[in-house]
């Protein structure tokens, strides 16, 4: 009996460190693993709504865009870029040329801190720079070509020269609805004598001067809507020269509007034939400089 009972006990306390053994070995169960948070980007920060003007219009004017190029009128890409993004983000409008010339001959503006961009010469990287950056911000533009340098050969790329539009090119830039291509004359953009080609020769006669700028002016419009098929309302004078001879001349030859240099705001009573295009395309224009421009021009604006 009593030897029953301890082997009873002694199976028991066997039994006991058996389970102990076991619990003493198993592993320990591994914590549910966390979900990944990502922080969220940091937001920029909206600059808030303000008018710099009403009733009036901005114009800016720029040339060529190239990484490195020996001219005074080139900008660097980034730097295009960083002028429509303050643009973008300072609340300027940008305008078509039809509203702008609607602007002008109603006296009716829309939108306050209007700004007209402009291209002179129709160089190639207006297409391969600006085209791209104006299509992600929706940034409409004017560019005044000179329809005798527009190309589709290998005459476009010459040494030491600047390539031109192709038509392709133009093309594609039209369909896209916001791009207008007036003109900068047909041919008559170069220096002679150490003076544009369209201001008059001291021997010259007037009614020769008149003829030959006529002609040309007549031949880029017509040309130049052949090709863009609508109408072409402005003409870019070269090198901003103009004359009160060539405002006549303008006219005739069927433009209604004649951009010349100069600086400042165009409003509503603004010459039609004298309106002043503010170079920003000029070299060392970075985001800086551009700014400062900027609200030089307004400020002497509001002091008119």
């Amino acid at each position: 009996m009593r030897f029953g009972i301890l082997l009873t006990f002694i199976l028991l306390l066997m039994g006991c460190g058996q389970q102990e053994a076991t619990e003493t070995v198993r592993e320990p169960s591994k914590p549910e693993a966390l979900p990944v948070v990502q922080s969220p980007e940091p937001k920029k920060e909206e600059i808030p709504y303000r008018v710099w003007y009403r009733d009036q219009v901005l114009i800016l004017n720029y040339h060529h865009i190239a990484e490195d190029f020996d001219s005074p009128h080139t900008i660097k890409p980034n730097e295009f870029r960083e002028h429509i993004e303050f643009l973008k983000n300072h609340h300027f409008h940008p305008l078509k040329l039809e509203e702008f010339h609607e602007f002008l001959d109603t006296g009716l503006l829309n939108q306050e801190n209007a700004v007209l961009l402009t291209f002179d010469d129709g160089y190639e990287s207006a297409y391969s720079k600006a085209f791209p950056v104006l299509e992600e911000y929706q940034f409409p533009a004017t560019v005044f070509v000179i329809y005798e340098n527009l190309r589709d050969t290998v005459e476009r790329k010459r040494e030491g020269k600047i390539s031109p539009l192709s038509f392709v090119q133009l093309e594609q830039m039209k369909r896209s609805g916001l791009i207008s291509f007036q003109s900068h004359t047909y041919g008559l953009h170069f220096v002679e004598d150490d003076r544009p080609a369209t201001s008059p020769e001291v021997k010259q006669g007037d009614q020769a001067y008149r003829s030959k700028v006529f002609v040309d002016f007549m031949m880029g419009r017509k040309a130049l809507e052949d090709l863009v098929r609508e109408p072409v309302l402005a003409i870019s004078y070269p090198y901003g020269y103009y004359n009160d001879r060539m405002i006549k001349v303008s006219k005739q030859a069927g433009y209604q509007l004649g951009f010349a240099g100069g600086r400042g705001l165009v409003n509503a009573k603004t010459n039609p034939f004298k309106i002043p295009k503010n170079n920003m395309g000029e070299r060392g224009m970075d985001i800086f400089q551009f700014e400062q421009e900027i609200k030089a021009i307004i400020h002497e604006s509001k002091g008119k």
